[in-house]
């Protein structure tokens, strides 16, 4: 009993972490996802400098920022791909605060992979049409590694405690880890 109250603790702190994750995540949408530079003259017209020579009196360096929902348009279907690679995380962190237990869970639980390697594809897509990434990209991989290890981590805790409590002979709903 005392091995289920550590599971519950466990889940609730991995619950804590995924929702870290999730938030990180979604103030990374405001943050630029990459960069693009040119060097122009004082009359705003494109100069090419090649690497590794020197810049040209009067030649500036401009860099132009890439958001993430610069060019979102809300009568395109899938520009709505985009917020949903930012805040579906919220809604499953919610949704299983709710339901940690049953089939909605687990549906959830199992949907999660599906969705962290989405949202992973088109935030690396952003990046990509940059010529570096920049601190937008940083934290929303980093809060898509947050989010992945907890969910791993509350996902390993409750197959252990339902594998326990089948080998225990307990029904579903008068096991400990029912209520987690």
């Amino acid at each position: 009993m005392a091995e289920h109250v550590l599971v519950k603790a466990a889940m609730k702190t991995m619950h804590r972490i995924k929702l870290t994750g999730a938030v990180l995540l979604l103030l990374s949408a405001a943050l630029p996802m990459s960069s693009c530079s040119h060097f122009e003259d004082a009359e705003g017209n494109r100069v090419t400098v090649a690497e590794g020579e020197p810049v040209p009196e009067g030649v500036q360096k401009v860099v132009t920022y890439n958001y993430a929902f610069e060019d979102f348009d809300a009568a395109e279907a899938a520009d709505w791909l985009l917020p949903a690679a930012f805040l579906w995380p919220l809604l499953v962190v919610g949704l299983l605060w709710r339901w940690s237990q049953g089939p909605v869970a687990v549906m959830l639980r199992l949907a999660e992979p599906v969705l962290l390697v989405g949202s992973a594809y088109l935030i690396a897509a952003l990046v990509a049409w940059g010529e570096r990434p920049e601190a937008g990209a940083y934290v929303a991989f980093a809060a898509l590694a947050i989010y992945a290890g907890a969910a791993v981590w509350e996902d390993v805790r409750c197959v252990r405690a339902w594998w326990q409590d089948r080998r225990s002979g307990l029904p579903p709903q008068a096991s400990p880890t029912a209520a987690a």
